[in-house]
């Protein structure tokens, strides 16, 4: 990881018009003093700005993006930061900006950065814009932070809770229908319609459907209203929903000829409403395979692909 800094500098003492730009860097800069933007060394610089061109992270991390140091002679009175480059794989949620940059002081511009397809990288440019007295500058830096991420996910299946509220792992067991093969573990769900809500708890690890060498990482929650089922899974706090997969049919016929694999179930987190947290699926009844609208019971299973996270 090599640090690269960069300064804008005071180029002339005068008031004028005109743009100076000293590096390629940077493809606009406006100001209402003459500007040149050149490498460390000047001490009249009035904004310095340092960053990690690689940033590597496992899963979810808190970096610092950008380091900047006022060094005019007065106060900076307003900061904005962008990043520019949007990416499936990897998120960037800008945490903190500072207010104001006192003369002499250092601020950091933090950013929450998330896995959110297994491994990944991300070129980032960034946007700059600050002013002060007497000041205004708009910079758009083109070379880029390059941000990586590696992030092995855990499969997470979900049970129902009995009516004292704990899962029975040894019933509704994937492995038990037939057709599928004895080393997938997980469950499916019989669901009553018109009996919800019914809770259910979210297990990761749980090979051989064994909780005891498993961990809980969310709930669900199944419901209908007589027109749609809703499915909607919660992670528990430290751990991170990547993807999610629900089966709902009338039977467990289809289930067992697919292997339960999740990649072919009927619906996806790109068909729920979805974030990093929840993922809601509203099912309408007439659209569940084998005439749901007018059944009693239909059979669900979810499925989950889970990371943890950091606080």
């Amino acid at each position: 990881m090599k640090r690269r800094t960069f300064v804008l500098g005071m180029g002339t003492a005068s008031i004028g018009s005109s743009v100076v730009i000293g590096s390629g860097a940077y493809s606009r800069v406006d100001a209402t003093r003459d500007v040149s933007i050149e490498t460390v060394g000047d001490d009249e610089a009035y904004l310095r700005l340092q960053y990690n061109d690689t940033i590597e992270f496992d899963c979810e991390a808190v970096e610092t993006l950008l380091w900047v140091t006022n060094q005019l002679k007065a106060p900076i009175e307003s900061f904005s930061f962008d990043a520019v480059g949007a990416d499936e794989e990897i998120g960037v949620e800008l945490l903190a900006l500072p207010d104001s940059i006192d003369v002499g002081e250092t601020a950091e511009v933090r950013a929450r950065l998330s896995c959110l397809d297994g491994d990944g990288t991300r070129p980032v440019n960034f946007e700059i814009e600050v002013s002060g007295p007497d000041l205004s500058v708009h910079a758009h830096r083109t070379d880029e932070i390059s941000i990586a991420c590696h992030c092995p996910s855990e499969t997470a299946w979900a049970i129902r809770e009995g009516p004292d509220g704990t899962p029975d792992p040894t019933a509704n067991r994937l492995n038990e229908l037939e057709g599928i093969r004895a080393n997938r573990w997980g469950w499916y769900l019989p669901y009553e319609l018109g009996a919800g809500p019914v809770d259910g708890q979210l297990w990761s690890g749980a090979g051989q459907n064994d909780l005891d060498h498993g961990e809980q990482v969310g709930s669900v929650e199944f419901d209908d209203d007589g027109d749609a089922v809703t499915v909607s899974l919660q992670s528990n706090e430290g751990t991170m929903l990547r993807k999610s997969h629900c089966y709902a049919a009338v039977g467990t016929d289809r289930l067992a000829a697919v292997n339960a694999a999740p990649g072919r179930f009927q619906h996806d987190s790109a068909s729920a409403t979805y974030d990093p947290s929840t993922s809601t699926y509203t099912i309408p009844l007439d659209a569940i395979d084998g005439s749901a609208a007018s059944a009693e019971t239909i059979v669900l299973a979810v499925h989950a692909d889970v990371v943890p996270t950091v606080e």
